[in-house]
This record gives C-alpha cells, sequence and structure tokens, in this order.
C-alpha cells in the first residue's frame, strides 16, 4: 500500500508541475529554443537542382541584419480564453543566422544537392532582414533573406532579395505553431530565390 501510494503522490505532483508549467506559458512572454518544425514541402525546383549541382557550393555563414536579434514573434489578442492581456513577446536565445544557414544547408542536402568545406566554385550567403511571425487571428510569419553568390574567388555574381510568407491556424500561444510559422516561411524564401532565374544563372556560367 505504501508503494502505491508513493506512485500516486508522484504522479499528482508531476501532473501539477505540468500544470504549472502550462500555466506559465499562458501568462506573458515566451522565450523558446529554435526548432526545425516545417509541415510544407521541402522539395525545390528541378530546375534549381539541376543549376546548383553543376558547381562546388559551399554555403556560407548566414548574418542577422535585424536590430532586435533576439525577437521573433508577438502575440496581439485581446485576450485568450475569457482573459484580457496586452501583447506577449516572444524571442529566443539562439543565433537566427546559425540556425537559418543550417536549415539551408539541410534543405540543398534534402534536393540531392551536396554541399562541400572547401574547394567550392560557388559560395551562398544570406543576411537575415526579417524572422518574426505576428499572431492575432493566425499567425503570419515573414521572412525576408538577401542573398548573395560567390564565386570561388569571392567575387560576387548575383545578389537579391528573397522572401516568404506563412499564414495558418493554430492554439493561441504556441510555441509549436511559433516554430511551424516561422520554418515554413523560411523554407517560402529558400523556394523564392531557388525560382530567381539570376540567381541560377550564376550557377550556370
Amino acid at each position: 500500500m505504501g508503494d502505491a501510494r508513493s506512485g500516486l503522490v508522484r504522479i499528482a505532483l508531476a501532473l501539477a508541475a505540468a500544470l504549472s508549467l502550462c500555466c506559465a506559458r499562458a501568462a506573458g512572454p515566451m522565450r523558446i529554443p529554435l526548432r526545425w518544425a516545417p509541415t510544407d514541402d521541402i522539395r525545390i525546383p528541378v530546375a534549381a537542382v539541376d543549376a546548383l549541382s553543376r558547381q562546388a557550393i559551399y554555403v556560407g555563414s548566414f548574418a542577422d541584419a535585424r536590430q532586435d536579434r533576439g525577437s521573433i514573434g508577438k502575440n496581439t489578442e485581446s485576450r485568450i480564453d475569457t482573459k484580457p492581456k496586452d501583447d506577449w513577446l516572444v524571442s529566443t536565445p539562439d543565433d537566427v543566422a546559425v540556425f537559418l544557414s543550417g536549415r539551408f544547408r539541410e534543405v540543398l542536402k534534402a534536393n540531392g544537392v551536396p554541399t562541400v568545406a572547401s574547394g567550392a566554385t560557388r559560395v551562398i550567403k544570406a543576411e537575415v532582414r526579417r524572422y518574426f511571425v505576428t499572431e492575432g487571428e493566425t499567425y503570419q510569419a515573414d521572412v525576408l533573406l538577401r542573398f548573395t553568390v560567390e564565386d570561388g574567388a569571392g567575387r560576387t555574381l548575383w545578389q537579391g532579395l528573397a522572401e516568404g510568407h506563412a499564414n495558418r491556424w493554430g492554439r493561441s500561444y504556441s510555441e509549436e505553431n511559433y516554430q511551424q510559422s516561422l520554418c515554413n516561411a523560411f523554407l517560402e524564401a529558400t523556394k523564392d530565390v531557388m525560382q530567381n532565374r539570376e540567381f541560377l544563372d550564376a550557377f550556370r556560367t
């Protein structure tokens, strides 16, 4: 009986702790580590795969040009359930630029485009101009990247902007929905640059 009671006490404490965390999450600013959680298709156009595969590609470090590098979102709902509220901010302790450069490599690899650590004939870099989701009636994420393509000697072959947007329904103030929206918007920005003819031409010459 003692063991049974002890087990019940442990379960009750665990449930109380989980409820406490849940309530804390729904009561103010959220600070979350970045996580790759796209729900959209990660395939890029076949023409882009063909063009990029002609070169030995190195994905350089991305740079974060945002004014507030830790800020990635906010909830603007006037109330959650029946409780009134003001804007709640969402931030991350992680380096957004480092996270996105790693995910960009993953997207290339998943599409059969290898990257190299040395001996590159093309270098892809990007500057993060916007990476943010605003939650109101839906989660509206916006990503803006300024890409640069260089040759192996460091000469700039192309520069241009790529943007992506995601608009999805979800639960109020949900970490999962913030992650999914931002990842989907980043994928859209990646697909946007992969459809740019001048970007692709930089790999065909």
